[in-house]
Order: C-alpha cells, then sequence, then structure tokens
C-alpha cells in the first residue's frame, strides 16, 4: 500500500494484492504467474530498481514520480519465465498486462510492462580472468503497442562485475535510455554507476 503525504493537503493513496497462481520448473525451464488487483493510486514496484533513476523529471517541466500515479482500478495477471540454455547463457523475463473495465466509449486503461535479463553462465564466466558477472537488461513501462517507444521510463544496458579479491567485486552499470530537453525534444541519455558487491 502506498500513503504518501506529498503535502500539507493531499494524501497518495492506494491499495493492491497478488494471489499466487502457477509456478513450473522442468529441468534449465522456469515460470510462473499471478493474478494482481490494484486500486486508486497504487502501482505494483513503485520502488523498484530504476526509483532512483525516474522519481524526477526535470523537463520540459518539472515532475516527480508520485504526480504520475492516477486513480485507477485495474485487474490483470504478472508472468515470468526463465530459461538456462546449457549454463552458457541465462534468459529471464518478466511481465504484467493489467487493464480496466471499458467505458461507455469503449477505451481502458492498462498497465503494460516488461523486464527482462540475459546473463551469461557459468561455462563462460570461467573463462574470463577476474570477471564474475556479464549481465544484459531491458526494462520498459507504460506499453502501447510498441514495445521499443521512446519513454521516460525505458532503461537498456549492460552489468559488469570484476572481482577485486575473492570475495569482493566491483560492479560497473551502464544504463542507457531517453529523456527530454527544455523544449519537450526526446535526447539519449546515459547513467554510469558503480558499486562494491560482497559474498560470505
Amino acid at each position: 500500500m502506498i500513503n504518501d503525504e506529498k503535502n500539507s493537503n493531499e494524501t497518495i493513496q492506494g491499495w493492491g494484492f497478488g494471489v499466487p497462481g502457477v509456478r513450473i520448473k522442468l529441468a534449465p525451464f522456469w515460470a510462473s504467474a499471478e493474478y494482481r488487483h490494484i486500486r486508486d493510486k497504487f502501482l505494483p514496484g513503485y520502488f523498484n530498481t530504476y526509483y532512483l533513476k525516474d522519481r524526477i523529471v526535470r523537463n520540459p517541466s518539472i515532475m516527480v514520480k508520485e504526480e504520475m500515479l492516477s486513480d485507477t482500478k485495474l485487474n490483470g495477471v504478472f508472468a515470468q519465465c526463465g530459461f538456462n540454455i546449457l549454463d552458457v547463457v541465462i534468459l529471464d523475463g518478466r511481465g504484467q498486462y493489467m487493464a480496466s473495465k471499458k467505458d461507455s466509449t469503449g477505451s481502458q486503461k492498462t498497465d503494460i510492462n516488461f523486464d527482462a535479463t540475459l546473463s551469461f553462465g557459468d561455462l563462460i564466466i570461467s573463462k574470463i580472468p577476474k570477471i564474475n558477472q556479464i549481465r544484459l537488461f531491458y526494462y520498459q513501462t507504460d506499453i502501447d503497442g510498441n514495445l521499443f517507444k521512446k519513454s521516460l521510463t525505458t532503461h537498456w544496458g549492460y552489468i559488469l562485475g570484476l572481482e577485486v579479491v575473492e570475495g569482493a567485486s566491483v560492479l560497473w552499470k551502464t544504463d542507457y535510455g531517453w529523456e527530454k530537453d527544455k523544449n519537450g525534444k526526446w535526447i539519449d541519455k546515459k547513467v554510469v554507476t558503480i558499486t562494491a558487491g560482497f559474498t560470505f
């Protein structure tokens, strides 16, 4: 549930739930699906991996993520699946399709998103000195028929893990996307982050 005091006069709130459905795991393949329902200003995955990058839009006018939420009632399905191909590459994908009831004009609100990763498996990684992770990713929300459209919440790029010492790594993440300039024109965006990771 989201219950956020946007200012002294307005409270942003909403709620939702998911019901576990089907889960399948057959050797290198796995898949699962669940039913979801949301009401009011609630968005599943609101505080996701990209929250800090998407929480504010500065051009052509300033807008925070809370202002992108709308009062709605949606029902739908969230599903994910993956496949390990002989420890060479690992494919993993997640998607959500949610929709409201059609109104008198036949239109309806939808919330469609997609997230996919491709990681190199141990058979490849073990042959590359000092590299312990190579992962490509793609993330898209507000899909309206075009999976690769330009949007403020589109992300794609790669993550590279470099082992410094045993149990300690440096993660280099390059995130590409789009943003708008002061005139509302789409321009490329690139964000590089470097973090440390530890295993015990």
